[in-house]
């Protein structure tokens, strides 16, 4: 008996481990090596293959039919900037980004960790000769969900003001990310579905504006927005990230509580379907519909939604004395330097000079030290998937822009 309860303990304990940030950020980590290790193995046909196999469906007239990598990238990854836009929004309705001159700060983060790295990747490609000055587009972005998980594992005592700060500059960093590739690298923008996309977002506003309690709604112009702008030729994160910002946030107001109170004291007294249901919705009128979207979704995104991203985009075949030629390319040294270099500077120095100036002011318990720690997990470049749609395989922005470059 005794040599058997540590062995059902096991299971348990990992599950409560892997609900942890720190938990679900090393299972990120493992995931990772777990597709490095496949993408480079005797299996790796097998793996490229996989994320390659046509997924799709019809429904009359319409329909819509991607390779599984896309539907990862443009689908599932929808979820995860659609909690952190959900996230986000919660702390400007009532958390530290209430105060503007936070907010600011952040923004202002955001921008320059976007514009250095740039810049820096023009000034590195151009010295070397400037082969490849068009695939400056591949250090703008960063990678939110492994810079998150990372934070999760170096910094666990830092990521809770530290972690809203570094959030929400990645919106900002991710927003003009997407809009800028999506400006300069496709030619395919289609504006009708991308017009569908807009009203959807008006939509969600009109929502949130009227103080819709009900979930059904939301969900609704959401899917139908998703949709629009995976046909318009945007990539569908940034409608994610968009979406989750415009779902409304509040504190709970007492006059609700006392509501839900009478329901469950009408449930009590006569126990009936129709008075459950009403304890229902009344429990639910009083928590924002942001915070129980956010509920349901936070530990599904962090468990299965970004590991299963990780699996598709970290292999990549190494073999072949690939990794040695890449260091011969003026491109990767620009995006190594964008990235490492541009990312840091960009960002820790332009919080640093606006706090100096008096432009925005650090959360509460975060100091500089911890900005350019954040700033430099911010180095790790976001693997947007290409979004044109041209018959080819969705790669990453940086083999994207690198061809369009030459």
């Amino acid at each position: 008996m005794q040599n058997t309860a540590p062995g059902r303990l096991v299971p348990g304990h990992i599950a409560r481990s892997l609900r942890t940030e720190s938990g679900s950020a090393m299972f990120l980590a493992l995931v990772t090596v777990m597709a490095l290790v496949w993408a480079n193995s005797p299996l790796s046909e097998s793996y490229f293959e996989l994320w390659h196999q046509e997924v799709g469906f019809d429904v009359g007239p319409a329909g819509m039919h991607m390779n599984l990598h896309h539907w990862i990238n443009d689908g599932l990854m929808v979820i995860f900037f659609f909690v952190v836009g959900l996230e986000v929004r919660q702390e400007f309705a009532h958390g530290s980004l209430r105060d503007r001159s936070r907010a600011q700060l952040a923004a202002m983060a955001g921008v320059a960790g976007v514009a250095l790295p740039a810049l820096v990747y023009v000034f590195v490609v151009s010295v070397s000769g400037g082969s490849g000055l068009g695939g400056w587009g591949a250090v703008v972005g960063t990678d939110t969900a492994f810079m998150l998980g990372a934070l999760a594992i170096v910094g666990p005592r830092l990521s809770g003001q530290l972690r809203v700060f570094l959030l929400t500059l990645t919106v900002v960093d991710d927003f003009l990310a997407v809009s800028i590739i999506g400006i300069v690298y496709s030619d395919q923008i289609k504006l009708v579905p991308l017009s569908i996309a807009l009203a959807c977002l008006i939509g969600l506003w009109g929502l949130g504006r009227s103080r819709q309690w009900n979930a059904a709604p939301y969900v609704i112009l959401v899917i139908v927005m998703w949709f629009a702008t995976v046909s318009s030729g945007v990539h569908a994160s940034l409608a994610g990230m968009l979406a989750g910002l415009l779902i409304p946030a509040y504190p709970t107001q007492r006059q609700e509580v006392v509501a839900a109170r009478q329901f469950f004291r009408d449930f009590w007294q006569s126990p009936s379907a129709a008075s459950a249901r009403s304890v229902g919705r009344g429990l639910a009128r009083g928590i924002s519909v942001n915070e129980r979207m956010h509920e349901v979704l936070r530990r599904p995104t962090a468990l299965l939604v970004v590991p299963i991203f990780a699996l598709a985009n970290a292999g990549v075949d190494l073999r072949g004395g690939l990794l040695a030629d890449s260091f011969g390319s003026s491109v990767t040294w620009g995006v190594i330097a964008g990235l490492v270099l541009g990312k840091l500077v960009g960002i820790g120095v332009a919080t640093l000079l606006a706090v100096r100036m008096g432009l925005g002011r650090l959360p509460e318990g975060v100091g500089m030290g911890s900005v350019f720690g954040g700033a430099a997990l911010s180095g790790m470049g976001g693997p947007y998937p290409r979004f044109l749609d041209t018959g080819c395989d969705y790669a990453a922005v940086g083999s994207v822009a690198a061809r369009r470059a030459s």
